[in-house]
């Protein structure tokens, strides 16, 4: 075969290429049968999903509980606060009865603040689990969720909540993206022993990226 001549050939043999992976890919009977498992508006949405996140915090100190950092109805702040960014990954199941819960949830937070010499803008990761509820409504999926964050002493207890998240499936709930735009005021609350010693609250723009883990 001529140079010339493979030329002439090429386009064909990628074309046909393009073709054979098209048809190996649709033929694969475990993909689709796992995306149209995922969701159905009657049971809501079902599967472990591994994800991503992130997020962009303003915070106020830790305070005397009850906390009031934030003007519940215009969101000013009462106190001086901080600004945090954090990425964090872990697996999400979500089950027919509307439940969801969150495993293997691991964060590493930078304060923007905190850039002076001598400072130390990065906090160590944190380790955490969460549970909650999902509904799905059309292709509109809302998720509402209360944290445990995991402390070395077990008469410690960190909890964050609430987080609420909502998004939008696509042709394929396979890949689907939510986002909180800020219009919760979060608290996290640490308690001894069971007594609440220690509050802050958070008002956080997030958005999380789940990816189907299939069969």
């Amino acid at each position: 075969m001529n140079s010339r001549n493979g030329q002439h050939l090429r386009p064909h043999a990628l074309l046909a290429l393009v073709l054979l992976s098209t048809a190996t890919y649709a033929s694969d009977p475990s993909d689709t049968a796992n995306a149209s498992e995922a969701a159905d508006p009657a049971r809501g949405l079902t599967g472990t999903y591994r994800f991503t996140t992130s997020e962009t915090c303003v915070r106020s100190p830790f305070l005397l509980p009850p906390a009031a950092a934030f003007e519940p109805n215009t969101r000013q702040l009462m106190v001086d606060g901080e600004t945090v960014s954090a990425l964090g990954n872990g697996l999400l199941r979500f089950s027919s009865d509307g439940s969801v819960t969150l495993e293997n949830g691991r964060q590493i937070e930078i304060s923007t603040g905190r850039v002076g010499t001598g400072a130390t803008p990065v906090a160590p990761a944190s380790l955490f689990t969460c549970s909650g509820t999902h509904q799905l409504q059309g292709n509109k999926l809302s998720m509402s969720l209360a944290c445990d964050v995991k402390q070395a002493a077990p008469v410690v207890k960190v909890a964050l909540g609430p987080l609420n998240l909502e998004g939008y499936l696509g042709i394929s709930p396979l890949f689907i993206d939510m986002v909180n735009i800020g219009s919760d005021i979060q608290t996290i609350t640490v308690s001894v022993n069971g007594n609440p010693v220690q509050q802050r609250q958070r008002i956080c723009n997030q958005s999380i990226s789940l990816t189907r883990v299939l069969r």
